[in-house]
Protein backbone atom coordinates (compact mmCIF):
# COMPACT_ATOMS: atom_id res chain seq x y z
CA UNK A 1 0.00 0.00 0.00
CA UNK A 2 1.18 3.60 -0.98
CA UNK A 3 2.20 5.28 2.36
CA UNK A 4 0.26 8.49 0.97
CA UNK A 5 -2.95 7.13 1.06
CA UNK A 6 -2.25 5.49 4.27
CA UNK A 7 -1.58 8.74 5.89
CA UNK A 8 -5.06 9.81 4.01
CA UNK A 9 -6.61 6.81 5.54
CA UNK A 10 -4.90 7.27 9.54
CA UNK A 11 -6.18 11.01 8.70
CA UNK A 12 -9.97 9.99 8.10
CA UNK A 13 -9.68 7.42 11.06
CA UNK A 14 -8.62 10.57 13.45
CA UNK A 15 -11.62 12.72 12.25
CA UNK A 16 -14.15 9.76 13.21
CA UNK A 17 -15.36 10.43 16.74
CA UNK A 18 -17.43 8.20 18.16
CA UNK A 19 -19.09 9.95 20.75
CA UNK A 20 -20.49 12.53 17.94
CA UNK A 21 -21.87 9.33 16.06
CA UNK A 22 -23.59 7.70 19.21
CA UNK A 23 -24.44 10.53 21.17
CA UNK A 24 -27.45 11.47 18.54
CA UNK A 25 -28.32 8.42 18.58
CA UNK A 26 -28.69 7.67 22.34
CA UNK A 27 -28.91 11.23 23.95
CA UNK A 28 -31.96 11.72 26.03
CA UNK A 29 -31.56 14.98 25.39
CA UNK A 30 -31.13 15.03 21.59
CA UNK A 31 -31.74 18.83 21.26
CA UNK A 32 -28.69 20.69 21.68
CA UNK A 33 -26.42 20.64 18.21
CA UNK A 34 -23.08 18.87 19.27
CA UNK A 35 -21.67 19.33 15.67
CA UNK A 36 -19.05 22.17 16.71
CA UNK A 37 -18.45 20.86 20.33
CA UNK A 38 -15.05 19.92 21.14
CA UNK A 39 -14.21 16.29 21.26
CA UNK A 40 -13.71 16.52 25.22
CA UNK A 41 -16.96 18.41 26.08
CA UNK A 42 -18.92 15.50 23.74
CA UNK A 43 -17.44 12.64 26.18
CA UNK A 44 -17.92 14.93 28.86
CA UNK A 45 -21.93 15.14 27.66
CA UNK A 46 -22.33 11.34 26.44
CA UNK A 47 -21.27 10.89 30.25
CA UNK A 48 -24.31 13.50 32.05
CA UNK A 49 -26.57 12.29 29.29
CA UNK A 50 -26.36 8.52 28.77
CA UNK A 51 -24.25 7.40 31.91
CA UNK A 52 -20.72 5.29 32.59
CA UNK A 53 -21.07 2.26 30.14
CA UNK A 54 -21.89 4.22 26.67
CA UNK A 55 -19.08 6.76 27.79
CA UNK A 56 -17.10 3.54 28.26
CA UNK A 57 -17.80 1.70 25.12
CA UNK A 58 -17.14 5.10 23.26
CA UNK A 59 -13.44 5.18 24.98
CA UNK A 60 -12.70 1.87 24.49
CA UNK A 61 -13.89 2.39 20.35
CA UNK A 62 -11.95 4.79 20.58
CA UNK A 63 -8.36 3.24 22.02
CA UNK A 64 -9.18 0.03 19.57
CA UNK A 65 -9.60 2.01 16.37
CA UNK A 66 -5.79 3.65 17.64
CA UNK A 67 -4.34 1.11 17.55
CA UNK A 68 -5.71 -0.87 14.48
CA UNK A 69 -4.23 1.99 12.43
CA UNK A 70 -0.68 2.23 14.17
CA UNK A 71 -0.71 -2.09 14.50
CA UNK A 72 -1.52 -1.76 10.48
CA UNK A 73 1.03 0.92 9.89
CA UNK A 74 3.16 -1.11 12.00
CA UNK A 75 3.06 -4.44 9.79
CA UNK A 76 3.03 -2.53 6.23
CA UNK A 77 5.73 0.05 6.41
CA UNK A 78 9.47 0.95 8.06
CA UNK A 79 9.18 2.18 11.29
CA UNK A 80 10.43 5.41 10.14
CA UNK A 81 6.63 6.01 8.91
CA UNK A 82 5.17 5.23 12.20
CA UNK A 83 5.23 8.91 13.36
CA UNK A 84 4.21 10.49 10.31
CA UNK A 85 1.18 7.93 10.43
CA UNK A 86 0.41 8.95 14.28
CA UNK A 87 0.87 13.11 12.86
CA UNK A 88 -1.76 11.96 10.12
CA UNK A 89 -4.22 10.83 12.97
CA UNK A 90 -3.70 13.21 15.53
CA UNK A 91 -4.30 16.20 12.31
CA UNK A 92 -7.46 14.41 12.14
CA UNK A 93 -8.69 14.25 15.89
CA UNK A 94 -7.58 18.00 16.04
CA UNK A 95 -8.74 19.88 12.73
CA UNK A 96 -11.87 16.90 12.14
CA UNK A 97 -13.17 16.67 8.41
CA UNK A 98 -16.05 15.00 9.42
CA UNK A 99 -16.87 17.90 12.56
CA UNK A 100 -16.01 21.41 11.06
CA UNK A 101 -12.38 20.84 11.84
CA UNK A 102 -13.02 21.31 15.55
CA UNK A 103 -11.38 18.74 17.20
CA UNK A 104 -9.57 17.69 20.38
CA UNK A 105 -5.65 18.72 21.65
CA UNK A 106 -4.77 14.87 20.96
CA UNK A 107 -2.83 14.44 24.00
CA UNK A 108 -4.81 10.91 24.56
CA UNK A 109 -4.86 10.57 21.19
CA UNK A 110 -1.06 10.51 20.81
CA UNK A 111 -1.11 7.78 24.25
CA UNK A 112 -3.48 5.90 22.82
CA UNK A 113 -1.46 5.29 19.59
CA UNK A 114 1.74 4.67 21.48
CA UNK A 115 0.13 2.40 23.85
CA UNK A 116 0.60 -0.29 20.95
CA UNK A 117 4.02 0.98 19.84
CA UNK A 118 5.61 1.14 23.20
CA UNK A 119 3.18 -0.04 26.32
CA UNK A 120 6.47 0.85 28.72
CA UNK A 121 6.68 4.46 27.29
CA UNK A 122 2.62 4.81 27.44
CA UNK A 123 2.58 3.94 30.66
CA UNK A 124 5.49 5.96 31.94
CA UNK A 125 3.80 8.99 30.47
CA UNK A 126 0.51 8.22 31.89
CA UNK A 127 2.50 8.11 35.29
CA UNK A 128 4.73 11.18 34.83
CA UNK A 129 1.25 13.03 34.08
CA UNK A 130 -0.24 11.86 37.27
CA UNK A 131 3.06 13.04 39.40
CA UNK A 132 2.95 16.50 37.92
CA UNK A 133 -0.85 16.68 38.59
CA UNK A 134 0.09 15.94 42.42
CA UNK A 135 2.42 18.80 42.33
CA UNK A 136 1.34 21.27 39.66
CA UNK A 137 -2.63 20.71 39.40
CA UNK A 138 -2.33 21.86 35.86
CA UNK A 139 -3.14 19.22 33.24
CA UNK A 140 -1.58 20.82 30.37
CA UNK A 141 1.27 21.19 31.96
CA UNK A 142 1.05 17.15 32.76
CA UNK A 143 0.42 16.68 29.54
CA UNK A 144 4.15 18.45 28.26
CA UNK A 145 5.88 16.02 30.75
CA UNK A 146 3.67 12.68 29.17
CA UNK A 147 4.07 14.25 25.59
CA UNK A 148 8.02 13.75 26.36
CA UNK A 149 7.96 10.28 27.77
CA UNK A 150 5.24 8.85 24.52
CA UNK A 151 7.48 11.04 22.37
CA UNK A 152 10.39 9.22 23.04
CA UNK A 153 8.69 5.77 22.83
CA UNK A 154 7.82 6.76 19.49
CA UNK A 155 11.42 7.57 18.20
CA UNK A 156 13.02 4.44 19.83
CA UNK A 157 10.37 2.37 18.37
CA UNK A 158 11.10 4.11 14.64
CA UNK A 159 14.74 3.21 15.84
CA UNK A 160 15.93 6.70 16.13
CA UNK A 161 15.56 6.69 12.23
CA UNK A 162 16.25 11.34 11.29
CA UNK A 163 13.06 11.26 9.95
CA UNK A 164 10.68 9.69 12.35
CA UNK A 165 12.63 12.46 15.12
CA UNK A 166 11.39 15.33 12.69
CA UNK A 167 7.98 13.50 12.50
CA UNK A 168 7.89 13.31 16.66
CA UNK A 169 9.32 16.80 16.87
CA UNK A 170 6.52 18.13 14.67
CA UNK A 171 4.40 16.09 16.58
CA UNK A 172 5.34 18.04 19.70
CA UNK A 173 5.02 21.02 18.36
CA UNK A 174 1.87 20.81 16.82
CA UNK A 175 0.60 19.24 20.74
CA UNK A 176 2.22 22.58 22.30
CA UNK A 177 0.23 24.73 19.96
CA UNK A 178 -2.61 22.99 20.69
CA UNK A 179 -2.33 24.01 24.44
CA UNK A 180 -1.37 27.60 23.27
CA UNK A 181 -4.45 29.34 25.14
CA UNK A 182 -3.78 27.01 28.12
CA UNK A 183 -0.49 28.41 28.46
CA UNK A 184 -1.05 31.79 27.73
CA UNK A 185 -3.78 31.98 30.81
CA UNK A 186 -1.29 30.63 33.09
CA UNK A 187 1.28 32.91 32.34
CA UNK A 188 -1.37 35.40 32.44
CA UNK A 189 -2.25 34.81 36.24
CA UNK A 190 1.49 34.12 37.21
CA UNK A 191 1.99 37.85 35.84
CA UNK A 192 -1.59 39.12 37.83
CA UNK A 193 -0.19 37.27 41.17
CA UNK A 194 3.57 39.10 40.58
CA UNK A 195 1.67 42.43 40.22
CA UNK A 196 -0.11 42.34 43.33
CA UNK A 197 2.77 41.28 45.43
Amino acid sequence: MNIFLFLLISYIAGSVHFALVILPVISKNNNSLISNRKKYEVISKLYKDSGILWTLIVILLELVKAIVIVSMADMLFKPYHLPWVILSYILGNRFPVFHSFNGGKGVAVYMALVLYLSPVYALLGCLAWVIAFVFTRQPFICSFFMTVLLSFGVVKEAEFYKSAILGVGIIFLLLTVNHFENIRNYFSSLSFINRDK
